[in-house]
């Protein structure tokens, strides 16, 4: 998945790409470095800018290295974004809050 934004909190499209084992080309900004783990999961571009994420793309492409990671993508979809443990810390927050009171 190509993520061309500029700037993005915690986009959807990554989360998903991601969760289905699809490695993401994106931005080093916003909440996407929490998401994009470097050569594991996909690939993060520090100089916002089309030509520094066609170059990327380029590499990517020639070293055909899209193939290597999509395990690694997956398994860290799967970490980052179970639905259970999400649940789990929504609860813990709740209760936080409700405790804090």
């Amino acid at each position: 998945l190509v993520h061309p934004a500029p700037i993005d909190n915690l986009p959807n499209t990554v989360a998903e790409s991601i969760s289905c084992g699809t490695p993401v080309l994106a931005f080093n900004t916003g909440g996407i470095p929490e998401m994009v783990i470097p050569e594991k999961s996909g690939w993060l571009i520090n100089e916002i800018g089309a030509q520094p994420m066609l170059e990327m793309l380029e590499t990517i492409i020639a070293d055909e290295s899209y193939r290597t990671i999509r395990k690694s993508t997956r398994e860290i979809g799967i970490s980052l974004f179970n639905s259970k443990k999400i649940g789990i810390s929504y609860l813990n927050h709740f209760k936080e809050i409700i405790l804090s009171k």
